[in-house]
């Protein structure tokens, strides 16, 4: 299954997607803001990212962009 990034700086709303992708086979790392977000692309491979537009740091299409 894919190794999924999930970025959401609304906990409740992360948590309920990372249950639903994990329920799937997913594997997902949880991050909650754009900065450590950037460090983890870097330092890990992912299949999809999943992104909120307006974060902490650095907004999703920023992030998309780096």
């Amino acid at each position: 299954m894919a190794h999924i990034l999930l970025v959401d700086d609304e906990q409740e709303i992360a948590q309920l997607v990372r249950l639903y992708l994990e329920n799937e086979g997913h594997t997902v790392t949880t991050l909650y803001d754009g900065g450590e977000a950037a460090k983890a692309i870097d330092q890990q491979e992912f299949d999809l990212a999943i992104l909120d537009v307006m974060l902490p740091g650095m907004n999703g299409f920023s992030l998309c962009e780096a």
